[in-house]
């Protein structure tokens, strides 16, 4: 069932191996295509193992996710870090900014959103500045097609809802009975 290929897909991706947690989110996705947290767990799997878009686009599935949850922070975070490896730092920062507007004020999370926000603006200004400088015919190239994008080492939070966890208290209690 999905839940089980989903659930095997986390354990997987929570090990780092992210080709078979893919091959696991696949078949969840099959089996039930309109979840947006699956969607994007099966995104950051292949985003991690091949961030070049294929059959299965990263991208594709995220904008999916989004389109079901628009409000899911695990989509915003990670369209957006998706959004800053193509060097669309005007995308990264919308899709970070609607994540902050879901984070308490001033916590340590809000407060790293908003940096990755300015980082992003700042990359955004700085390739547009560049841009205008060889389009105006001031310099030859753009020095930022070359700019490699930050990278985060963070892995995506798995979070797991209340309908999956319930099955596993139950049979918790059921072992302690």
């Amino acid at each position: 069932d999905a839940a089980g290929w989903q659930a095997l897909g986390r354990t997987y991706a929570a090990q780092g191996r992210h080709a078979l947690a893919v091959a696991a989110f696949r078949n969840a996705v099959r089996l039930r295509p309109d979840d947006a947290t699956l969607l994007t767990e099966y995104a950051f799997s292949l985003a991690v193992i091949n961030p070049r878009p294929g059959l299965d686009d990263p991208q594709r599935l995220v904008e999916r996710a989004l389109q079901l949850d628009p409000t899911s922070p695990q989509a915003l975070s990670l369209a957006g870090t998706l959004a800053l490896d193509r060097a669309d730092y005007d995308a990264a920062a919308r899709h970070w900014e609607r994540l902050a507007q879901l984070e308490p004020p001033d916590s340590p999370t809000e407060r790293a959103i908003h940096a990755s926000i300015a980082q992003a603006r700042h990359l955004a200004a700085i390739r547009g500045f560049h841009l205008f400088l060889v389009r105006e015919r001031y310099a030859k190239k753009d020095p930022t097609e070359d700019l490699e994008t930050p990278r985060s080492t963070r892995k995506l939070p798995i979070f797991l809802t209340l309908e999956e966890v319930e099955p596993f208290l139950g049979q918790l209690a059921a072992a302690l009975e």
